[in-house]
């Protein structure tokens, strides 16, 4: 008995590992030509990306240094009215 069913899930295994071989070739059918159509994106991406990123990064160091540089009119003349700045005038 115990040998029987032994053989059986032998089978069994056997079976699946039939249909797991037929599967992965089928699937490796359908996603290699979906994946040759994506090696120009991976091409782009690779070669693009990085140098995209640092000229981003170098223009907003360029951005921040020339913020520093000119600080913005709200904080630099505020002025109270009627002083020196305004012409006296109130």
């Amino acid at each position: 008995m115990a040998v029987l069913k032994a053989r059986r899930n032998l089978e069994q295994a056997e079976e699946k590992m039939l249909r797991l071989k037929k599967w992965q070739q089928v699937f490796d059918n359908r996603t290699a030509p979906l994946l040759r159509q994506l090696d120009p994106a991976f091409f782009l991406v690779s070669q693009h990306l990085p140098k995209g990123i640092h000229s981003l990064g170098e223009r907003i160091k360029a951005l921040q240094d020339y913020a520093e540089k000119f600080p913005t009119a709200k904080s630099s003349t505020a002025a109270e009215p009627g002083t020196a700045e305004t012409g006296g005038l109130s």
